[in-house]
């Protein structure tokens, strides 16, 4: 469930924690979110994995998401999404992408932002 004591900001919020799992199922259904330049509902949901993994699914934030191997696209990486894993950290940020610019670089506008722990 997202909400506002896990948003990460400058001055911190909640890390989820879980335990491991190839996925792990969001849902926004009563969240509301603050309109970014790139629209005011979410289009996409952002997973980073330390410096080298990078991962990306479509997602409008009005339904439920399980981020795993099936949802998530490879952006930068070693490949498919290999699900959470014992004693690591993952961010998840869901936002809105606007159109690639002429240097075809992605571009995306966080709406909201969690710290996921493994254990």
């Amino acid at each position: 469930m997202l909400d506002d004591q896990h948003l990460a900001t400058k001055d911190g919020g909640i890390a989820y924690t879980i335990v491991a799992a190839p996925g792990l199922t969001i849902d926004a259904a009563s969240y509301r979110f603050e309109p970014t330049p790139f629209g005011k509902e979410p289009t996409a949901v952002h997973l980073m994995h330390g410096a080298d993994e990078y991962y990306r699914a479509d997602w409008n934030g009005r339904t439920r998401l399980t981020l795993d191997a099936i949802s998530l696209s490879p952006v930068r990486g070693k490949g498919p999404f290999a699900g959470f894993i014992a004693g690591e950290k993952y961010i998840v940020a869901v936002g809105a992408e606007g159109e690639r610019g002429g240097d075809g670089a992605m571009k995306f506008a966080p709406m909201w932002i969690a710290h996921v722990d493994v254990h």
